[in-house]
């Protein structure tokens, strides 16, 4: 992870796949990692869960979320977004996205990450899904851009 690269802001980018009648329940998003080598962290969340009713398909939503600034080269590996169903009855599907602020300390900058999911698809029987965010892949402070 390159070192003095400071995670400031995140927000959850929602699109549902319009089929068929709109969802019920609600969904929650975290974004997690293990920190040098045993702690497990909460790094971002969606301050509230976000209800499917009203999130009309097609369109892409913005959800900020609460962050806890973290230096990215103290994380043991690539950071987990969970995304969990609560209360659905049918299938869900999505399209998700992630966009970091990152502030890097040395270089005094901002730049922005965004990584795309694809496709996802909740259920009522597989209500959680799990994505890996490759930081990791990040060039290092001291590299040229």
């Amino acid at each position: 992870m390159a070192e003095g690269v400071v995670l400031t802001r995140a927000a959850a980018l929602l699109t549902l796949t319009p089929a068929g009648p709109s969802p019920t329940g609600s969904l929650s998003i975290v974004v997690t990692a293990q920190a040098l080598a045993e702690y497990d962290l909460l790094l971002a969340k969606c301050c509230v869960d976000i209800d499917l009713a009203d999130v009309p398909g097609g369109v892409q939503h913005t959800y900020e979320m609460v962050t806890r600034p973290i230096r990215l080269d103290t994380l043991s590996s690539d950071p987990a977004v969970v995304i969990r169903a609560i209360d659905i009855v049918g299938r869900t599907d999505l399209v998700m996205a992630v966009r970091f602020e990152l502030n890097d300390r040395f270089k005094q900058r901002t730049s922005v990450f965004r990584h795309d999911f694809g496709d996802i698809c909740l259920t009522a029987e597989s209500p959680v899904a799990t994505r890996r965010l490759p930081l990791s892949r990040l060039p290092a402070a001291n590299d040229a851009t």
